[in-house]
């Protein structure tokens, strides 16, 4: 009994899978047949595609003749404008193959402008194609003031976003920068001295002025080692019957006084660079926006009723839904390739953009060592120079004896160097004055303190001046090296025909005075008025570590 029924669940089934056969080989058959429809009309896309390229070859091919054919129509139309035009000529056009001759010949110049990359014809030529048929600017006749006055007053307020432009398509950010720096700092009159009897006092003065460090801008004359300088003038002035008589040290000229701008300049000028470069990277990228570009009036269409386009229900291809699936999920994944081909091009195009402006950033200026190669530290570099001037005696009629301290200083105005220089100068108004001329053309403007002489160095007591004479000397006299050699002056009251109130003495009696109290003067002094050892020539054959040898020199 249990047999009979297995054998007949068995049965069952095998009845079941038979039944079950047909319809899956069916299904498999139109999978296939749908997958042979794909397949032809992706062949059949292919194929178009391919014959949409011949034809867009074929295009570009024939406009590229009927470019070829038109321009060379414009040339000729364009020489007979000029042939038209020569003296003597026997063509006459119309007003119409007129019109077409000039529009030509402007193409033509238009063309060639362009060619030779010539901006300022190329401008012209625009402008003067262009002025007649702007839409935005409208072509007055000339009115007197008044006249526009009151035609603005009775014309209606109306919003209008295009008319004449000044805008610039970057910022000029040196417009308004001064070339020079107009510098008023004030006078200070410390000292009053008089140089003898007969002549008025005179006050000793002295400002301050700061000449900024070379660029490539320019550079001031007072730029101490091409380091921002901080200097005082010196100014001598005095009074008499009424005038007044004033006398500058360093010479008067405008730079002392208006030093050129050169950092101001400078700066302006980096800052002017990079907004060009930034401005062409946008024109090159197609970021920039004219601000004088006139927006034409949008068209209003009426967008109620719809364009009456695609109201209607398309008749769909006559596809299987499996088919239909395939189809859609090719374009979904052609669409999804091309939107990432899209973003990657717009990431390659920013990243571009970027790059561009990125270069347009000014180079920074590498910051100077401060170690060698061995780690050991470096010493400060100077960052800034202050010269400082003081009056130290007026031993002679009109001279005046003024010493500058140069000082070199690091970036937190700590003092790297010092030095000090001793000038002899002269007021020439007021040595005229003593001798009994007339310094009526140097009054009431400013004339040059003269430089009579200079030292590096010259005989001080506790850091006071020393202006006692010389041994077996009479007189005030002022003594110091000079270029390398010692030299003294003598200052004198005494006039006459020969008399001088300043005069240099022979560097020979110098030194021999000076070799009377050899202690009383630096030994840097005695070493100046020895004569140079003359160069003892080497034996014939010896090596150059004997001639050394021979010369005193160590030779390792």
């Amino acid at each position: 009994m249990s047999r009979s029924r297995s054998l007949g669940s068995a049965l069952v089934l095998l009845a079941l899978c038979a039944c079950s056969n047909p319809e899956r080989e069916k299904k498999e058959q139109e999978a296939a047949a749908a997958e042979k429809k794909l397949a032809e009309a992706k062949a059949h896309r292919e194929s178009l595609e391919q014959e949409r390229t011949k034809l867009t070859g074929q295009i570009a091919e024939t406009r590229a003749q009927a470019d070829a054919a038109n321009s060379a129509y414009h040339r000729t139309l364009a020489a007979g404008a000029y042939l038209a035009e020569a003296e003597g000529s026997e063509l006459k056009p119309d007003d119409v193959m007129q019109a077409n001759l000039k529009a030509a010949r402007s193409g033509f110049l238009l063309e060639e402008a362009t060619r030779k990359k010539d901006s300022k014809e190329l401008l012209a030529l625009a402008t003067g194609l262009l002025d007649s048929e702007r839409p935005c600017v409208e072509v007055k006749k000339e009115e007197a003031p008044e006249q526009q006055a009151e035609a603005q007053a009775e014309e209606p307020e109306e919003s209008s976003d295009c008319g004449p432009c000044e805008a610039k398509p970057y910022e000029d950010v040196c417009e308004g920068v001064p070339a020079r720096l107009s510098l008023w700092p004030a006078w200070t009159c410390e000292s009053v001295a008089s140089t003898a009897d007969t002549l008025p006092a005179a006050a000793f003065c002295t400002a301050s002025f700061e000449y900024p460090e070379p660029t490539s801008a320019g550079s001031s004359t007072y730029a101490q080692d091409d380091l921002p300088t901080t200097q005082e003038v010196v100014r001598i002035v005095y009074e008499y019957q009424g005038h007044l008589y004033a006398s500058d040290f360093p010479s008067p000229t405008d730079e002392l006084y208006h030093p050129p701008n050169t950092t101001g300049l400078a700066t302006c000028a980096a800052e002017t660079e990079k907004n060009s470069c930034l401005h062409q990277c946008d024109v090159q990228f197609d970021r920039y926006e004219d601000p004088c570009a006139c927006d034409p009036t949008p068209d209003h269409h009426d967008d109620e009723g719809g364009c009456g386009c695609g109201d209607g229900e398309e008749d769909e291809p006559d596809e299987t839904p499996e088919v239909r699936e395939a189809r859609l999920a090719a374009e979904a994944a052609e669409a999804a390739v091309e939107e990432a081909k899209r973003e990657a091009e717009l990431a390659a195009k920013e990243l571009e953009f970027q790059q561009c402006r990125a270069a347009c950033e000014p180079e920074q200026p590498e910051e100077p060592a401060t170690t060698d190669e061995d780690g050991n530290p470096l010493p400060p570099t100077p960052a800034a120079v202050s010269r400082r001037a003081w009056l130290e005696a007026s031993p002679a009629p009109g001279h005046f004896v003024v010493t500058v301290q140069t000082r070199k200083l690091s970036d937190d105005d700590k003092e790297l160097e010092s030095s000090l220089t001793t000038y002899v100068l002269e007021h020439r108004p007021l040595t005229a004055l003593w001798r009994g001329g007339s310094a009526a053309d140097s009054a009431d403007v400013l004339t040059p303190l003269h430089t009579q002489f200079e030292f590096e160095e010259v005989l001080r007591k506790d850091d006071a001046l020393v202006l006692d004479p010389l041994p077996g000397m009479k007189g005030p006299m002022l003594v110091g090296l000079s270029n390398g050699t010692v030299q003294a002056v003598r200052f004198s009251h005494e006039k006459g025909d020969d008399a001088e109130p300043v005069q240099a003495l022979d560097e020979n009696e110098v030194c021999e005075a000076l070799k009377k109290e050899p202690k009383r003067f630096p030994a840097a002094y005695l070493e100046a008025c020895e004569p140079a050892a003359p160069a003892v020539a080497a034996p014939e054959g010896s090596d150059a570590g004997t001639e050394g040898k021979v010369a005193g020199e160590v030779t390792p």
